[in-house]
């Protein structure tokens, strides 16, 4: 914040390069280097307003009317496959599972790969599953995609945020996959600069050459000052997420001992800040039991079925973003009727949430209204 004062002060509020300043798509590549062994020149560089716009920009290149972009684990997060179908594609989901750790199924992938098949979506960390796909299985997705001539838009967002036993590895690493990925990566959860929007590209120069164009439309360049501030937390707070880490590691740790006491499965997420339960156990679905854990403990979480956007789902989702605020959760959760949790991504920010974040919280609040335990919202997934 300090540095993008400074070059507020200093004048910085012109545009930019469409590709970004080349000050940060130097510290860019050097962090690529250092981090994820993968060698990129400055003009092999683009800065986007938040990796959405980065990944919005991949499949509007990629991509023509009916052309199919696959997800190849699910769940996944709404806006990779909303993304898909804005650009004119088709979404093809890989559904995975619990059991196997939501890791990409390869039998069922090979199976659906058809001559519109183009690009592969592959998020690791994923959302909303924490799962961390091995090195391992990341050459054999590596593999499909040569043999299948796809282009892979690796989403790395969560990259920092890995727990201890598990390791990050970018699919651009491996043998002949250079040529064929765009590696989309940002600062809002390592750098927890979700506010300022900015995230980025990396692929070769002809590639992000055609997007040039594309990004001048949607929005001729990032802001400048926001990517000051992005310049200062590549070169002067590298390390700020490791404090992170550990308070996370708490978090989804006390979070899996409470599932656990409540009887509910999951797969225990290697990344990321988020648990994606089972509450199948309760005799509820998504919605009937994210109701009544709102208005019985003040909890506000997601249905599990805002991933699939049909139909009731056994599943919510979770992430505790204070420490304390998930211990008063544990608490409350005592006395609630259904005597289990979800799979919620909490976030204590009592009294504060947004009316417009999704039909789902309108309806929870306004159907919370008059309960004592909804006076004040005490959580809610964010």
């Amino acid at each position: 914040m300090t540095a993008a004062k400074r070059a507020l002060d200093e004048g910085a509020h012109h545009y930019s390069d469409v590709l970004g300043l080349l000050t940060l798509r130097k510290e860019i590549v050097r962090k690529l280097a250092q981090d994820n062994s993968l060698s990129y020149e400055p003009d092999e560089i683009m800065v986007c307003n938040g990796a959405q716009e980065a990944i919005f920009l991949t499949f509007l290149a990629l991509l023509e009317s009916g052309d199919e972009g696959y997800c190849c684990q699910r769940p996944v997060s709404p806006v990779t496959t909303g993304l898909v179908r804005a650009a004119g594609g088709v979404v093809v989901d890989i559904p995975s599972g619990e059991r196997d750790g939501f890791v990409p199924n390869l039998e069922k992938i090979s199976t659906l790969i058809t001559p519109r098949t183009k690009v592969m979506a592959v998020v690791t960390p994923g959302n909303p599953t924490g799962t961390v796909i091995s090195p391992a299985h990341l050459g054999k997705l590596a593999q499909l995609a040569i043999d299948h001539d796809l282009t892979v838009l690796s989403d790395e967002v969560n990259e920092l945020l890995i727990y201890p036993g598990f390791e990050h590895v970018s699919i651009a690493s491996l043998p002949k996959m250079r040529e064929r990925t765009v590696v989309v990566n940002g600062f809002s959860k390592a750098y927890a600069m979700s506010g300022w929007r900015i995230g980025y590209l990396a692929a070769p120069s002809d590639f992000v050459s055609a997007l040039i164009l594309l990004k001048h439309t949607a929005s001729l360049a990032t802001a400048t000052v926001m990517q000051e501030g992005a310049v200062a937390a590549l070169a002067s707070a590298r390390n700020s997420y490791k404090t992170m880490l550990i308070e996370y590691q708490l978090r989804r740790d006390l979070l899996t001992t409470m599932l656990d006491g409540c009887g509910l499965t999951y797969a225990t997420p290697g990344g990321a800040t988020y648990v994606y339960a089972n509450i199948d156990g309760t005799g509820l679905d998504d919605e009937a039991f994210s109701l009544a854990l709102v208005r019985e403990t003040g909890v506000l979480v997601y249905p599990g079925n805002i991933l699939r956007g049909r139909g009731p789902s056994p599943r919510s989702f979770f992430v505790a973003r204070d420490i304390c605020g998930v211990r008063s959760w544990r608490v409350s959760c005592r006395g609630f009727s259904a005597q289990t949790v979800g799979c919620v991504l909490v976030q204590t920010w009592r009294c504060s949430v947004r009316p417009s974040f999704s039909r789902f919280a309108s309806s929870a609040l306004e159907k919370g209204k008059g309960h004592d335990n909804c006076a004040g919202i005490d959580a809610y997934v964010a």
